[in-house]
């Protein structure tokens, strides 16, 4: 990706709260990028030299929020469906696989998705069942699962799971985060950013990194708390 340096103007108001509260799009990278300028141009002074950030070290900064995010509030949502190959137990996972939500069993030509349980390898053996029986458990190892029993073609198993975040490349890329997670992204790229040239900031310019820093835990506590019965429900 081409290097672009960005000199933050001391003049440049902070217009990210407004920005944010009223965007309902997809979160693309240029977007992110620009509210994450924006918010930190807001905590210039005229004390600072000017500071640089190059566009491959901010694309970095959005990416890691971005990765953090997605694993600590299972922020990305996801489901998939597996076809069963008779007598074959062994499936891949989706390559963005990170966490599972839980699993059903669908017979084929009845439609119904029935929860499975489940199981642990010393157990296998005794789980496994003959006839016309649609999977009941499962074994997750990496990024395979193991489907038991597996006796039928075309019987399937419906898999909602939780993704990794992608990596954004281009300034069109879009998140597969939602856009309710949006000002966490940015104000966790914005910080990283400012500590990240902490020494060259001025003591004024420290007070407002521990302002974006106070902002960034209230919408920590804020999603932690909206997403807690979500969170909780989960298989441990």
């Amino acid at each position: 990706m081409k290097k672009v340096i960005l000199l933050i103007l001391l003049t440049m108001p902070t217009l990210f709260a407004a920005d944010i509260a009223g965007d309902t799009s997809a979160l693309t990278l240029g977007d992110l990028m620009t509210q994450t300028y924006e918010e930190v141009a807001g905590y210039i002074t005229a004390n600072s030299r000017y500071i640089q950030y190059d566009s491959t070290w901010v694309t970095n900064s959005i990416n890691n929020a971005c990765h953090d995010i997605a694993r600590k509030y299972l922020a990305v949502p996801r489901d998939t469906t597996i076809t069963i190959s008779d007598s074959t137990e062994l499936y891949e996972l989706p390559s963005d696989f990170y966490a599972l939500d839980r699993m059903s069993s669908i017979k084929a030509g009845v439609g119904l998705e029935n929860g499975m349980t489940e199981t642990n390898a010393k157990v296998v053996g005794q789980k496994r069942q003959s006839g016309n029986v649609a999977p009941l458990f499962y074994i997750i190892s990496g990024h395979k699962v193991q489907l038991i029993p597996c006796n039928n073609d075309s019987d399937s198993v419906h898999v909602y799971y939780f993704a990794r975040a992608n990596t954004l490349d281009s300034t069109g890329d879009t998140s597969n985060i939602s856009n309710d997670y949006k000002e966490l992204i940015v104000l966790n790229a914005a910080q990283r950013l400012m500590r990240g040239k902490l020494s060259l900031l001025s003591e004024m310019d420290k007070s407002k990194l521990d302002d974006i820093s106070a902002r960034l835990k209230q919408e920590d506590d804020r999603i932690k708390e909206r997403d807690k019965p979500t969170l909780e429900a989960l298989p441990k």
